[in-house]
Parts: C-alpha cells; structure tokens; sequence
C-alpha cells in the first residue's frame, strides 16, 4: 500500500550521526558503510526508519497514542458513497480522516477490496505508534537526560503514504478512470505514487495489497516495544536499553518488513497436466 522497504536506506526523519540501520536478513550496519545490504521487496513504507545511536540524538515522537483495540469491521456494502472529486481531494481527504482515527471515512475512500486490510493496517501501525510513545517515556522518567533519547520508531508516521502525518501534494497524472498522484510525505525522498480510481461515483484510493502476516507482524512489534518498556520500568540499566534495539527491536521491524503470506498450491491431478 505503500513504498518499498530497504533496510539499508536512511529515512529523511533522522539526520544525525552516527547512525545504525537495522539490516534484515543480518546484524546493523553503520549508516554509509559499503557493506552490502539485503533489500527486501515487500511493501509496506517508502524507507525503513534510521535508528540513531548512542548519546545526543533525538527521539522521533509519535503524535498518536490511540486505542489500542481493533476497530471495527465494517462491510464494503455498508459504506456510504464516497464523494471525492478529484485525487487531490481524495488524498486530503485520506490524511485528515487518519489524523482524526476516523475509519469508517477511510474505508469509504478506499476501493472495496483493500479497505479492510488497509483499516486493519493502520491500525496495527497506530499500535506500535503507542506503544513507542510509552516506551519513550518509561525511559525518560527511568534514565533522565539524553540517554533516554538514542532510539525510536516513531518516523514510521510520515512513512504511510496519503495516511503520513505530514502530506504535500505535488502533481497529479490523469490517465482516464484511473489517476496517479505524488506525495512528499514528510521531508522524505524519494517521493511517494499513490494510484486512485474513479467508479462512477468518485475516486478511490487503490492501496497496495497487504500482506495478512504483516500486519501480525507489526503487532508482535508493538508486544514487543511494550516489553522493553517493562523491563526499563523495571529498573533495567541503561546498557539493556542501548542494546535491545539490536538484540530485539530490529529483528522484529526486519520480520515486519519481510512478512510474506503463504502460497496455497493446490495438488495437480493426471488430467491436469494433460494438454
């Protein structure tokens, strides 16, 4: 639904130095170093987020602590007719219903067959976006000072598309019933091409397929940041904090970025392979 994920890339989010990439597939890499890196081609954001490390970085904050139970699944046949005019309204349209939470709108902008991934999507990210602000500040209140500020995963939201918390609109290419519109989410580069379509009534944000595994996935991520946050509750030192990014964190945030969903292979009969 959105970008293509590269472990090794920098988000624009996150400009200090030193900088360690989570790198899937193998251990962190200092951010600049030639050592090759695994590219996984699974979509989910535009650029894996840089973690900063050590001392003096600043921490990305998630602007949303939401809910975090599960929506409600609401039937495609349910929703009302989407009024957008345009891509461009449909976009802003995306992004403030998303700011607000408010799903049901987004599922009416959604084309039929993604809106329930997409929904269930968000909100599996909302969750890890809540469980990062209470980990940042189970750590700030334990270790006071910087210290408490060498890692988040907040930047993921200006990494969502028309749903990032920061959108700017620059072009649209009509191409008949069907559209292409591109974004700037956030400060990022390179820029972000969402598709839209027109049913006759308005247009439609036609997201990305999702894999069901990724959103379980990000979920685990969300257990997991959630777990640290106990442990520093807890009283672990400072050590423990610096180190279960890589021990932990990242591996989880490689297996979001690599979630796939089996391949259902039906057995072949004879006839099958007759011609």
């Amino acid at each position: 639904m959105v970008g293509q994920p590269n472990c090794g890339e920098k988000a624009a989010g996150f400009a200090l130095e030193p900088a360690v990439v989570p790198v899937c597939g193998g251990r962190a890499t200092i951010a600049g170093s030639h050592e090759p890196t695994r590219k996984p081609d699974i979509h989910w954001m535009n650029r894996a987020p840089l973690l900063t490390g050590f001392l003096g970085c600043l921490w990305v904050l998630a602007v949303a602590a939401c809910d975090r139970s599960a929506p409600a699944k609401l039937s495609a046949e349910a929703r009302p007719t989407p009024t957008a005019a345009s891509p461009a309204e449909a976009v802003a349209g995306l992004q403030a219903a998303y700011q607000k939470r408010d799903y049901e709108s987004i599922m009416n902008l959604v084309v039929p067959s993604r809106r329930v991934a997409t929904v269930d999507f968000l909100s599996a990210v909302d969750e890890v976006l809540a469980a990062n602000s209470r980990l940042r500040k189970t750590a700030e209140s334990m270790y006071q000072g910087p210290v408490s500020e060498t890692w988040s995963i907040g930047e993921i939201e200006n990494n969502l598309g028309p749903f990032s918390a920061r959108v700017k609109l620059i072009g649209q290419e009509m191409r008949g019933d069907g559209a292409v519109v591109t974004l700037q989410e956030g400060s990022h580069i390179p820029l972000f091409k969402a598709n839209f379509v027109h049913d006759g009534n308005g247009w439609l944000y036609d997201a990305e397929p999702i894999p069901a595994a990724m959103i379980g996935e990000l979920r685990r991520l969300a257990t997991t940041l959630d777990e640290v946050a106990q442990k520093v509750g807890e009283g672990a030192d400072i050590r423990y904090y610096m180190d279960i990014f890589f021990t932990k964190v990242a591996p989880q945030m490689c297996r979001v970025l690599t979630a796939t969903d089996p391949v259902v292979q039906t057995a072949q009969t004879p006839d099958d392979n007759q011609p």
